[in-house]
């Protein structure tokens, strides 16, 4: 380690200044003015006409271009929000500033007051900040603390491409890369705008929780010291195997937890053990298998036929992948969705089942099975427009629809790769669960030992086979030979237990599949752990619904402590 000098320059084409009194770096961080040598100055885009005096501020950092200034009225509390698109210039390989730089997306959201002295909560974007200001989402801990707000895209995400589209293999797509993004945008606005701000909170959820993390994480390797109190929400950190980057924790943890432990009698127990027999029950009942084949061919053709492509036109293959869409589609829904609005519409299984002799309880009977098959493949959004009518607040904005569950259906050659880029804002996502920080895969363990009507084939067994059919590593073989082995994440979770330096706070809901990735702080004085009872995947602890006043009171009692509030 060595002490860096007080000023240094990130110089693109124009001088970005800052400073990092106090600061240290490894070795390798030499000053940043040798990247000017022999880079060309681009042409600047057109700026839109500046609004007020804060935006001219902005445009007067050296390095800052194209910003924007939008308004939007947040519908929760009805207040107009200003935001500041812009850009700041950033290193596309921070190990080799030969590579040149990029334009990387920032915005910031002032509080009603326009106090720049307040705390400031910087938002580590997992994936691409949205185009439109009307669509951004605004953080809990910035309602909380009145505080300003500074937003980051994530490198390969969005506009903010370190390699040209037309040549895009991610080829600097790594979590160090991304927290040294971090690091150089947090110093400008420190010794800019933010100079006289108050304390720095960092926090994010789902996948930019994992960037908050992380950023603690790389903060501490090379001694930074940017933020106050880092605050993940929701942010699954998996080991996974050696061998694969997929990682079985968050299917086994939505088969066995997500619904569990609400009183006996209730709806959500009744809920959470009709969920369960659902798989089995394909098994035991030929009509209602066939139906729920029927529905699965008519609701999704093109997955129906994938999965008779790839195993061959049989009943027991085809209802192997109608278990797989179920508990793919129960992941979001749990995900995004509280448990409580939707318990007591998952069907009664138990009619399917029944060995109908009438005319009257054969009809019952299909009806019962229809139903099921309905509930199976009945998605997230549709599930959401039957309970749209109710009070309760089911959809977090901003994240809900943008969320993968890490699973798509086929390899893709070089060219489909950069179509797919083009259309899907997350996909970039697949390729670092790949590479460093690992894959979700659905658990079919429940299923072991059972077996298809007829057959000795053993279904967990064979709907696993299936499962595999979408993991990460098959849709893109090109980078499969990357993986890490789990070495990052076992290094992040062995150091939340031992770090000594950072106040951090990790939030996770109980209904959440992704808590099955949660970390274990230890004893560590520094880290809190907290586990929401009624919560979905999202940060809202200011909201009864989803945080009981106990649940919010104790998160808000570690918030204070670790702030000084």
């Amino acid at each position: 380690m060595m002490k860096q000098r007080n000023i240094f320059m990130l110089a693109v084409a124009i001088t970005l200044s800052m400073f990092t009194t106090g600061c240290t770096e490894s070795d390798d961080l030499t000053d940043i003015t040798s990247a000017k040598q022999n880079q060309q100055q681009p042409k600047p885009e057109e700026d839109a006409p500046l609004a007020d005096d804060f935006s001219a501020q902005l445009a007067a950092i050296d390095g800052v271009a194209d910003v924007v200034v939008e308004t939007a009225k947040d519908e929760e509390t009805g207040q107009v929000n200003r935001f500041y698109t812009f850009t700041v210039p950033q290193f596309v390989d921070h190990y080799d500033y030969s590579k040149g730089t990029f334009k990387q997306r920032v915005r910031i959201l002032l509080n009603a007051d326009r106090d720049l002295t307040a705390p400031v909560v910087l938002y580590t974007h997992g994936y691409n900040m949205m185009n439109n200001a009307g669509e951004v989402y605004v953080p809990e801990m910035t309602n909380y603390l009145k505080a300003n707000t500074l937003f980051v895209e994530h490198r390969y995400f969005g506009k903010s491409l370190p390699e040209p589209f037309e040549n895009l293999d991610f080829t600097y797509l790594y979590a160090d890369q991304a927290a040294r993004d971090l690091h150089l945008v947090i110093s400008l606005m420190k010794q800019t705008v933010f100079k006289e701000s108050g304390k720095w909170t960092s926090t994010g959820v789902s996948k930019d929780g994992i960037t908050t993390g992380l950023y603690a994480y790389y903060s501490d390797k090379y001694g930074w010291d940017d933020i106050d109190l880092y605050m993940p929400f929701c942010a699954p950190f998996l080991p996974a195997t050696p061998t694969s980057c997929d990682d079985l924790k968050m299917g086994q943890y939505l088969y066995n937890e997500c619904g569990k432990g609400y009183p006996a009698g209730s709806k959500e127990e009744r809920g959470y053990q009709l969920i369960r027999k659902i798989p089995a029950a394909l098994l035991q009942d030929k009509e209602l298998y066939e139906t729920c084949l029927r529905y699965f061919h008519k609701k999704n053709p093109q997955e129906y036929l994938d999965v008779i492509k790839d195993f061959a036109r049989n009943e027991e293959n085809v209802t192997a992948g109608v278990i797989y869409c179920y508990y793919q589609e129960l992941f979001m829904k749990f995900s995004y969705l509280l448990f409580s609005g939707w318990a007591d519409l998952v069907p009664d299984v138990d009619k399917a089942l029944i060995n109908a002799t009438t005319d009257e309880e054969k009809q019952l009977k299909q009806k019962a099975a229809q139903q099921v098959a309905e509930f199976i493949f009945m998605s997230m959004d549709e599930l959401s427009a039957i309970i749209s009518n109710s009070a309760i607040p089911y959809l977090e904005p901003g994240h809900a629809s943008k969320q993968p569950t890490g699973m798509m259906p086929k390899t893709l050659t070089d060219n489909e790769l950069l179509e797919v880029r083009s259309t899907d804002d997350a996909m970039p996502y697949y390729v670092q669960a790949v590479r460093e920080l690992g894959n979700i895969r659905l658990d079919v363990s429940a299923l072991d030992g059972l077996h298809f009507p007829g057959s000795t084939n053993d279904f967990g067994f064979l709907t696993a086979t299936i499962s595999r059919q979408s993991e990460t590593s098959q849709l893109y073989k090109r980078y499969a030979d990357q993986w890490d082995g789990g070495q990052l994440m076992k290094s992040f979770l062995q150091w939340v237990k031992t770090q000594n330096k950072y106040n951090m706070i990790f939030c996770y809901s109980q209904n959440d599949p992704w808590t099955g990735g949660a970390i274990d702080p230890g004893t560590n004085p520094r880290v809190r752990l907290s586990i929401c009872r009624n919560g979905t995947h999202n940060d809202k602890f200011l909201n009864p619904q989803y945080y009981s006043e106990t649940e919010k009171q104790t998160l808000l009692g570690y918030v204070k402590t670790f702030l000084g509030l």
